[in-house]
């Protein structure tokens, strides 16, 4: 197995220079839950950018409290309150300064009449409900843009992302009341965005096998090759696949280990295909944001270009030998498949 981490900045999957800005996303929920509640650990996707070219990485949290409250008004008046509501739900990112909040404190019901205590027939109950669930939504980011805090968004896999949070619920207008509240709690969600510039020129691309011949290996540059290194490329035997400098001898290679895959270990397969396909994003072919048709890869069947590099050198950093038997192979078949159905779509 073969793990790589992004130390340097490196060219990775899009093109040295960019002239059109992108959004790549993520989200992860967290359930309705007793609040207050956490912290718990959400995990989120990388994703393996160039942070040359990466301009910034946003963290948001969107959070929900609600419940249901009734109030009874002790004064021998006619009293009109609101219900207000206070409270926190933080998400901490993997560094220090990426803290979004969500901050309550406003009102959410209201006026709502609450009768005299003691009311005669007819005057309208004591306690009186102020209706539900109330409900209460806000959203909290944080951003940066020092290329110094990129590494920990970038590369295979997740980060994690810690949530936490509190609130309350109040009645305004009554001096003298008591309220009640029930089945108060919490639910939402953390988006992570990578805002990231590309390159919108084509200059050609295809199968494996058109990035194994002359035509191919011509249009190939250091930047490539960088790019190439950062992945976990596998040979046939499950060994880790580097190219190096950009060399008469390094192309050769490159070319050998296309067209050499091995059908016994799906990783090679695998690898090859998502070489071929990283080439095509990276050489205008296919944007990082167009919907590449996967099925059983997703719920949709599709997923957008950057996604499916994630995903599938994901799982060829995860398990680089997957002979038949191997309980990794189907899932690196599909997308296989889907990658290799993308190159021969090209054009």
């Amino acid at each position: 197995m073969k793990t790589k981490l992004l130390a340097l900045p490196v060219a990775l999957i899009l093109p040295i220079l960019g002239n059109a800005q992108y959004v790549m996303t993520d989200t992860a929920s967290f359930a309705p839950t007793t609040v207050p509640f956490g912290p718990e650990v959400l995990n989120l996707q990388k994703f393996p950018f160039d942070p040359s070219l990466l301009t910034r990485v946003t963290l948001e949290i969107k959070a929900t409290l609600e419940c249901y409250m009734t109030a009874e008004n002790r004064t021998p008046y006619t009293l009109k309150a609101r219900s207000f509501v206070l409270g926190d739900v933080e998400a901490a990112g993997p560094i220090a300064d990426l803290k979004p909040i969500a901050s309550f404190g406003y009102v959410v019901a209201g006026p709502v009449a609450l009768a005299p205590a003691d009311s005669q027939p007819g005057g309208g109950p004591d306690w009186t409900d102020f209706g539900g669930p109330l409900s209460a939504t806000e959203v909290g980011s944080a951003s940066t843009t020092d290329p110094d805090d990129f590494e920990p968004f970038l590369g295979s896999g997740t980060f994690p992302v810690a949530y936490s949070g509190w609130g309350g619920w109040a009645v305004w207008g009554v001096s003298d009341g008591e309220f009640r509240v029930k089945d108060f709690r919490g639910f939402g969600e953390v988006t992570v965005t990578y805002e990231y510039t590309w390159d919108e020129q084509q200059y050609g691309g295809g199968t494996a096998g058109f990035w194994s011949n002359k035509n191919g290996l011509a249009l190939l540059t250091q930047a490539d090759f960088d790019y190439l290194d950062f992945l976990c490329l596998v040979d046939g035997a499950g060994k880790p696949q580097d190219f190096g400098a950009l060399t008469t001898e390094s192309k050769k290679l490159f070319s050998s280990w296309l067209r050499e895959r091995s059908a016994s270990n799906m990783a090679s397969q695998l690898a090859c295909q998502l070489a071929a396909f990283v080439l095509n994003v990276r050489h205008g072919v296919y944007q990082p944001t167009d919907l590449i048709p996967a099925p059983g890869c997703s719920d949709s069947g599709f997923l957008e270009a950057a996604w499916l590099i994630a995903l599938a050198n994901d799982a060829l950093c995860a398990d680089g030998f997957t002979p038949k038997g191997d309980p990794n192979r189907a899932c690196q078949e599909l997308l296989k498949n889907a990658l290799d159905n993308a190159n021969n779509g090209a054009y």
